[in-house]
């Protein structure tokens, strides 16, 4: 008997795009998701995590989520 094995593909969030296109209007207290950090910053989630683990990336935890600070990808795009 054989067995099939069916794989479920995840597109990436599109939720962040509204973020995304009104983040110079954002203030710097504002939380954000990864996925607009790797957007501005042009990196991959791996490197967001290291950035977070580092302390470069401030974030904030809310529920099961971790929220990134605008004003921390600001300050990370600055230093670039």
């Amino acid at each position: 008997m054989q067995s099939h094995v069916y794989v479920q593909t995840i597109s990436r969030p599109r939720h962040g795009a509204a973020q995304l296109a009104r983040f110079n209007d954002l203030p710097d207290h504002a939380h954000t998701t990864s996925f607009v950090a790797e957007s501005i910053l042009g990196k991959g989630r791996s490197t967001i995590d290291r950035l977070r683990k580092e302390g470069v990336l401030e974030t904030v935890k809310q529920g099961r989520t971790v929220r990134i600070t605008v004003g921390s990808i600001r300050k990370a795009l600055a230093a670039r």
